[in-house]
């Protein structure tokens, strides 16, 4: 018998109630997948999964023989620690009452925890998603050493050749690509011995080690690390057989939670299928690097790509009002909660960022003000100009850092060699028009061929795929960007009746209405008076110089 027939034969003992999807067997590299195995009204129960097949913390803590370990060491592990432990150790039980749900799942992942330290460099090179993919992978490294004294307390119970550490890897990778955040009854949460919740295993003799007092506790680099994964509230991460099947779409199903009337955990249809077609979940609007972290899958052109800012603390002066000041803003950051989701998207800022910049510029003068920053209003045009000129400059340096990629200098020559074609197309012959036109054709083979960097569907395709997409981000936002700060600049320049008289005069110019050497002549005369005033902190390539051609 195959082991998804095993696994369905399994699920079937869920409940009474007839299923409404079924799992297809796929090929390894798509797993697999949930199609309608009938016809589905809105409203209708896609599934239904009683408690007791939960994995949980609590099913770990109830169990017969690994559970008395992890309650002696429960102070000193974590969540995660603890649910791939259980993993691991149902895993290696052929007797599991899990067996068939462990029987279906994936053996290799394609997250950034499997890349090698060459594949990382090769894909991400100077990238921001380098270091986090390797401070992600160092973290849960310290998880598996940390287990080191359990293992060595107990060596009959976790045998070496079994509780290695590409198992942990693997084991954890489990819990991150599948389980649901679940707010479970406190029924639930018991964590005294449920034989019939737990492994149906004969309980392990105990090693003599578990008599000594406490055990010596590892030294370990304690490596910085982002808070983006955290749990909220009192929610509790669970792996969920037959639930977690379900592949992700943006258009799925997103009604599914825990239902304490019924005592199990359903998803109810919103939409209303035919046999045989596709039945997704909504997993959350997460962009590419979360679904690559996380799940080992990118979406082409995913709205919710966005590129992480970050602010510098502040400026720690030898004038105390000064650092008093500076550290008063920054204590605001942390009592409203706006040191999380700072990010650019291709078309905004993240309402958190806008905040926390326009407190972070905001003058001695103006810090009365900061109730108007807080509620995402401008504070002034001095103001939101440090803010713009800072976007404009992370924007650029962060770039920079995309120089050795090769899809950044494959479109660099293209836009030369576009470049050069226009200018020798001023004065076109024949020969120079099929020139140019081979050119152009050239270019977009080869643009086509730069998809083809790493084989498509690979992990190293993922990562390039993110880094392209960090990309395009930062392009598209430095343009809009961009716009928004010329148009302070011109109003800090020129003031503000002055700067609407120069844009009704450039649409007068396009006009022929008014001529450049007026232009020219008009903003002269307002830059003498303005250079009398004019703070020098202003970025003078920020400017339009009106009279000049662009």
């Amino acid at each position: 018998m195959s082991n998804t027939k095993q696994f369905c034969d399994w699920c079937d003992t869920f409940t009474s109630t007839p299923y409404l999807v079924c799992v297809v067997c796929s090929d390894d590299d798509c797993g697999n997948s949930m199609v309608a195995s009938c016809d589905i009204k809105e409203g209708d129960v896609i599934f239904s999964i009683p408690l007791k097949y939960f994995l949980s913390e609590y099913t770990a803590f109830r169990h017969p023989t690994l559970g008395p370990v992890l309650k002696k060491h429960k102070a000193k592990l974590n969540s995660e620690q603890i649910l791939s432990l259980h993993i691991m150790f149902e895993n290696a039980n052929p007797d599991s009452f899990w067996r068939p749900y462990f029987g279906i799942l994936p053996q290799n992942f394609t997250t950034t925890d499997y890349f090698t330290d060459d594949e990382l460099e090769k894909v991400f090179k100077n990238s921001i998603r380098k270091e986090k993919a390797l401070r992600r992978i160092r973290k849960v490294k310290g998880w598996y050493n940390k287990l080191q004294a359990v293992f060595q307390e107990n060596p009959t119970l976790f045998p070496k050749e079994t509780f290695t550490w590409d198992a942990f890897l693997w084991a954890y990778n489990i819990l991150d690509t599948r389980a649901f955040s679940v707010t479970l009854p406190e029924s639930a949460k018991s964590t005294e011995e449920d034989e019939s919740s737990s492994s149906t295993e004969k309980e392990q003799p105990k090693d003599e080690t578990n008599d000594e007092d406490e055990e010596e506790e590892e030294e370990e680099e304690e490596e910085e690390e982002e808070e983006e994964e955290e749990k909220e509230g009192e929610d509790d991460w669970c792996l969920i057989p037959y639930a977690d099947m379900f592949n992700h779409s943006l258009d799925g199903e997103g009604d599914f939670a825990f239902d304490a009337k019924h005592n199990d955990f359903r998803c109810i249809s919103s939409n209303e299928y035919k046999k045989g077609d596709p039945i997704y979940l909504r997993y959350n609007s997460f962009g590419n690097w979360h679904l690559l972290k996380h799940y080992g899958f990118v979406i082409p052109g995913n709205q919710y790509d966005a590129y992480p800012v970050s602010i510098p603390p502040p400026p720690l002066t030898t004038i105390m009002k000064d650092s008093v000041f500076e550290l008063a803003k920054w204590k605001l950051f942390e009592e409203h909660d706006l040191t999380d989701d700072l990010f650019l998207t291709r078309c905004t800022i993240s309402k958190n960022l806008l905040a926390v910049l326009r407190l972070r510029f905001l003058s001695e003068a103006e810090f009365a003000s900061y109730p108007t920053a807080l509620k995402g209003d401008q504070v002034s045009n001095t103001n939101e100009f440090n803010v713009y000129q800072f976007l404009v400059r992370f924007c650029k340096a962060q770039l920079a850092t995309f120089r050795e990629h090769a899809f950044v200098q494959q479109a660099e020559e293209k836009k030369k060699r576009l470049k050069e074609s226009k200018t020798n197309q001023d004065g076109p012959d024949t020969q120079t028009t099929a020139n140019a036109e081979a050119t152009s054709s050239t270019a977009d083979q080869e643009e086509d061929e730069m998809e083809g960097t790493f084989p498509p569907g690979s992990k190293e395709w993922m990562g390039e795929y993110v880094v392209r997409s960090d990309y395009e981000v930062l392009t598209q936002s430095l343009k809009w960007i961009e716009q928004r700060y010329k148009r302070l600049c011109n109003v800090l320049y020129y003031g503000g009746s002055t700067s609407s008289i120069l844009d009704k005069m450039k649409i007068l110019l396009e006009a022929n209405a008014v001529s450049k050497k007026e232009i020219s002549e008009f903003t002269r005369i307002n830059r003498l008076v303005n250079n009398l005033h004019l703070s020098q902190a202003l970025d003078p390539s920020g400017i339009v110089q009106w009279g000049k051609k662009p």
